[in-house]
């Protein structure tokens, strides 16, 4: 063990500790004295602990599904993957704890989420940003969707191998910006009826609310353009002809405040001028904000 634990960094030291090292492997378990050992040597080593060929297979992650609509994560970052991991969850979490004071202080309503859920949320929202940040910030991000509906069990939608199943509540968040295509199974697993395709805010339309926006307008919110879904105020419905995916109809929200507004209860209407507000389940009403920019004329 003492001529593996050796380099030439450390094989003076190690040469003259042989016999301390030695005498110690007689009185303790072998694997505490390897540990104890290999600790030694770091501490030696001029070069320091960190070896780039042994840590980088210490980084490694574990994804679990742990309930119908809920995955499980385990695994460990080393060196310097650790410490920018650390800070940048952290620093978001922080952004998103003054967020929820926000929005407790304009309704308590909406509560503070403990640390470990926003260490959760802020996992998530750095990783769902990090995914579209070289795209073009007018844009927002696009999912595909094929979500099965089935006659039996009308409260619920699956993915079409049956690993995550929503409640229908769930889809009408997801339905209302991404891309999804409903596909409803009779009761034996024959198709009915395949949904249409929601509409997007074009390119164009885009700008036109980053300009007239400038962020989410949930009041107390500070998230930017790119951060921001394009939500229709009145659901888009091209059975009923209602929802138009037009400039006065839809409204830059963060995916946080895309899913208050979503809420049970929560109700958002337009103003003739493009502002909006908000009723909640309580009774109260929000008014939104402007980051920027003026309503374009007409």
């Amino acid at each position: 063990m003492l001529t593996e634990a050796t380099n030439p960094r450390v094989i003076d030291e190690i040469a003259a500790e042989q016999e301390t090292w030695i005498a110690r492997a007689t009185d303790r378990p072998f694997a505490i004295w390897r540990g104890e050992l290999a600790a030694w040597v770091d501490l030696v080593d001029s070069d320091g602990p960190f070896d780039p060929n042994r840590d980088v297979a210490r980084n490694h992650l574990r994804i679990t599904t742990s309930g119908p609509d809920s995955i499980a994560l385990r695994g460990e970052l080393v060196g310097e993957h650790a410490v920018a991991f650390t800070q940048l969850v952290e620093r978001h979490a922080d952004r998103l704890f003054r967020r929820a004071v926000t929005d407790h202080t304009e309704t308590s309503e909406l509560a503070v989420p403990r640390r470990a859920t926003l260490l959760a949320l802020a996992l998530a929202d750095l990783v769902r940003h990090g995914a579209t940040n070289n795209t073009d910030n007018s844009r927002g991000p696009a999912v595909d969707v094929t979500l099965v509906l089935n006659a039996d069990r009308a409260g619920h939608l699956d993915t079409p191998d049956g690993e995550l199943t929503l409640a229908v509540q769930r889809f009408l968040h997801l339905c209302c910006d991404p891309q999804v295509t409903p596909l409803t199974l009779s009761s034996d697993g024959v198709p009915l009826d395949l949904g249409h395709t929601h509409r997007f805010a074009n390119r164009n339309q885009r700008r036109a609310l980053a300009r007239r926006d400038g962020g989410c307008v949930f009041p107390g919110c500070d998230r930017p353009v790119n951060w921001c879904d394009a939500h229709h105020i009145t659901p888009y419905d091209p059975h009923h002809n209602t929802g138009p995916t037009d400039l006065a109809n839809l409204a830059l929200l963060c995916r946080h405040h895309h899913g208050v507004t979503h809420r049970n209860g929560w109700t958002m209407t337009t103003t003739p001028d493009q502002h909006f507000t908000w009723q909640t389940a309580g009774g109260r009403t929000l008014h939104s904000q402007r980051h920027r920019g003026r309503p374009p004329d007409g």
